[in-house]
């Protein structure tokens, strides 16, 4: 067999094995990480649309309430298996199971704590999935991702996987909103600077002191004038409310 008989074959086994591994990759059951996936929104993983949205570190507890409030009681988180997948963003775990690397599996939900208060602290999912429907009824799926300081991560995200853009923009603002409603910075007495709170960098909680009006030291008139301008500006919120979303409209 001379040199060019030689590479014909080669090239020949090449195809041969090229199509065998086609054959076998189109028989293959998908992995359980992508069927759970595109099962539930009813499309292929190409077709997939997502919608991002990211959010300071010391934001992730509010991440939290708003996707609790959005989802309800009684949902089934599921998290992803292999290595990798703590830097890894959720579409690209996803393409990378799909091509066979089988790390990448269906696993525990990885969580962490935050605090809610100067004593209080509550658990918040750090990498986890979960099987959800947009506004309109549509089905998504919501990825939640905490920071993760040691890959370089120093925020956390909403990932809205779903076969078209508005109903995953829809559960993304939704979500948004219930992070405002449920905000657990409001109320409370909040200083900024290094804090104990388990890599909370930014944000720590005081103790609210219990004081009443007679305990106060101030001159005459002192008190009142607070009171005014900080209580008497909150008695009118509603109605100034909607005039700062339409300014036109006033």
């Amino acid at each position: 067999m001379d040199d060019s008989e030689a590479r014909a074959l080669a090239r020949a086994l090449t195809r041969l094995l090229n199509q065998a591994h086609q054959v076998i990759d189109k028989s293959r059951p998908p992995p359980e990480l992508i069927s759970k996936v595109t099962r539930h929104v009813g499309c292929a993983l190409k077709d997939l649309v997502c919608v991002t949205q990211t959010f300071p570190a010391w934001e992730h507890v509010n991440l939290q309430r708003g996707v609790d409030a959005y989802l309800g009681p009684d949902v089934e988180w599921f998290g992803v298996s292999g290595q990798g997948r703590e830097h890894d963003d959720t579409v690209n775990i996803l393409a990378l199971a799909a091509r066979g690397y089988e790390q990448f599996e269906v696993g525990a939900v990885d969580y962490t704590t935050a605090a809610t208060g100067p004593d209080e602290t509550a658990e918040v999912v750090t990498l986890g999935l979960v099987l959800a429907h947009a506004p309109d009824g549509e089905p998504v799926v919501l990825s939640l991702r905490g920071p993760a300081e040691q890959f370089g991560m120093d925020s956390c995200r909403i990932d809205v996987l779903s076969a078209g853009r508005p109903s995953a923009t829809a559960t993304r603002a939704e979500i948004e909103r219930l992070m405002r409603r449920h905000d657990v910075f409001r109320g409370q007495i909040l200083t900024f600077g290094e804090s104990e709170h388990r890599a909370n960098r930014l944000v720590t909680f005081l103790p609210r002191p219990a004081l009443g009006s007679d305990e106060v030291i101030l001159p005459s008139g002192v008190l009142d004038t607070i009171e005014r301008h900080v209580i008497g500006i909150a008695e009118h919120a509603d109605p100034v409310r909607p005039a700062l979303r339409n300014p036109q409209a006033v």
